[in-house]
């Protein structure tokens, strides 16, 4: 119990010399996340405060009602230090998985630290209800809905399995709304009330029911003329398809990374998924599915025919979503024409003791980092995405060239990257400027690869996204081709 009490009172001795008073985090438009960190910050007994009035830190405009306050000087100083700092630089030792575990970064999510004391308001106790519904009432001509807000998948997916025909916006617009007008980004998805199986008032009950479940706000237009941008009856508000998607698992899969992408279809999205062993590959029709996901594995238990029907699913238009260790074997195997950078930093010629072999392995693992990434946020991979600075994780040692047509390169790692965790340099020189996420099509079809889990331990949502928009959007990924190709 001493050790216990004297862990908190040094916390307060050790938070009183950190040159950061408060961090600020949340984000107007992605109320759906924000929530979710606030949870796990108070479900950790970790102080928040409401942002008391609007705040700029950073260059990030925090706005009072959706942004909240952490102290740094409280008990759970520690704590809440691991949760929004980088941890400082590791010089090099056996590693257990991660060398870096800051929480706040995988959210992606807006957040700042500041040296000065910010706006405090009332002490929160408990997470917002989440404020769902339709804004403006019946819509005369469609319903649209932000994508920026995580819950928005939830709203698709529910709305999907109503069969409600959706479509989603492949360039902003600005609408005329009840409540003023309202600047909608790429990827908002847009549920016209022509052409559905159900009429105008059922279509607002489906609506409104499904809104309040994702706790998303939906608002209605009476018109298809924007105030600003395209309009709602451009040929970039396209068809959003209904997905079906299989899951490979079983042997040589590895189970946390698939079961992170069925946790995510199963919970963000609400949408069932088949899940084949690797066996079956071979066996099944495989053109009732329009995406596939391969996670990490080996894969060992695909046969020569398993291979050839994946070839023959994707040139005729299917979607294979790869990442790790999946995507080295699907390049092997020839399912996708993506290369991999050489070099693993190490001296062929360099004279090795056999008995350091597990300390040499050890320096040139890469073990779960947090790397700074530019996305296009234009891509419909990067639908709902805010600014093209990104955090991924990572955690393996794959490392993509950019492909050739710089419109499928949607993720970039850094040409210098910020790196938190350990990485030597020789992997540093060797990540930087690399591809994290691509687009490369086939035939018909296109395989999307990444180079690491992006639904990393089912925390990591800021990258979960661009997966379920791999899946969401599968047949709108490759651009179009120019007269005469």
């Amino acid at each position: 119990l001493a050790l216990q009490k004297d862990f908190f009172r040094s916390a307060l001795t050790q938070a009183a010399a950190y040159p950061v008073r408060d961090w600020v985090f949340g984000d107007a438009a992605d109320p759906t996340l924000t929530h979710r960190l606030l949870a796990v910050l108070l479900q950790h007994r970790i102080q928040v405060h409401a942002l008391a009035r609007d705040v700029e830190v950073d260059g990030k405009r925090f706005q009072a009602g959706s942004a909240y306050v952490v102290p740094a000087r409280q008990p759970q100083f520690r704590l809440a230090h691991a949760i929004f700092e980088f941890t400082p630089p590791v010089k090099g030792d056996v590693f257990y998985s991660g060398t870096s575990y800051a929480v706040a970064a995988a959210y992606g999510l807006r957040y700042a630290a500041s040296r000065g004391a910010l706006p405090a308001g009332a002490v929160v106790d408990d997470v917002p209800q989440a404020q769902g519904g339709i804004s403006g009432g019946r819509a005369g001509f469609a319903y649209v809905a932000d994508a920026r807000d995580f819950g928005s998948y939830r709203l698709i997916g529910g709305l999907l399995r109503d069969g409600v025909r959706l479509r989603t916006a492949h360039q902003p617009f600005t609408a005329a709304t009840a409540s003023g007008e309202v600047v909608f980004g790429h990827g908002a998805v847009v549920i016209p009330v022509a052409g559905q199986t159900l009429d105008a008032d059922a279509l607002r009950a489906r609506v409104l029911a499904r809104a309040q479940d994702a706790g998303v706000t939906v608002h209605a237009l009476a018109s298809g003329r924007s105030a600003g941008g395209i309009d709602l009856g451009s040929d970039n508000v396209r068809v959003l398809r209904a997905p079906s998607i299989a899951l490979v698992m079983g042997e040589g899969v590895s189970p946390t990374e698939i079961g992170s992408a069925w946790f995510a279809l199963d919970q963000a999205l609400g949408l069932p998924s088949s899940k084949l062993d690797p066996v079956q590959l071979a066996s099944v029709d495989l053109s009732r599915y329009t995406s596939i996901v391969l996670s990490g594995g080996t894969y060992a238990t695909v046969s020569e025919a398993g291979i050839a029907a994946l070839k023959r699913w994707i040139s005729a238009g299917g979607s294979l979503v790869v990442y790790g260790s999946g995507a080295r074997w699907a390049i092997d195997k020839g399912l996708v024409e993506a290369r991999l950078r050489a070099g693993d930093g190490k001296d062929d010629s360099e004279r090795l003791d056999f008995g350091t072999v597990r300390d040499v392995f050890a320096l040139g693992r890469v073990s779960g980092n947090i790397l700074s990434a530019d996305i296009d946020p234009t891509h419909p991979l990067g639908f709902g995405v805010q600014q093209r600075r990104i955090w991924v994780n990572k955690e393996g040692g794959l490392v993509l060239e950019p492909v050739k047509n710089a419109f499928l390169n949607v993720v970039n790692i850094d040409p210098e990257p910020l790196v938190n965790g350990y990485l030597s340099d020789a992997n540093r020189a060797r990540v930087s400027g690399s591809s994290y996420l691509q687009v490369v099509p086939n035939g018909s079809g296109n395989v999307v690869v990444f180079a690491d889990d992006p639904a990393h331990r089912k925390y990591w949502h800021g990258t979960e996204r661009l997966l379920l928009n791999a899946l969401l959007q599968s047949n709108q990924l490759t651009p179009p081709r120019q007269r005469g190709e």
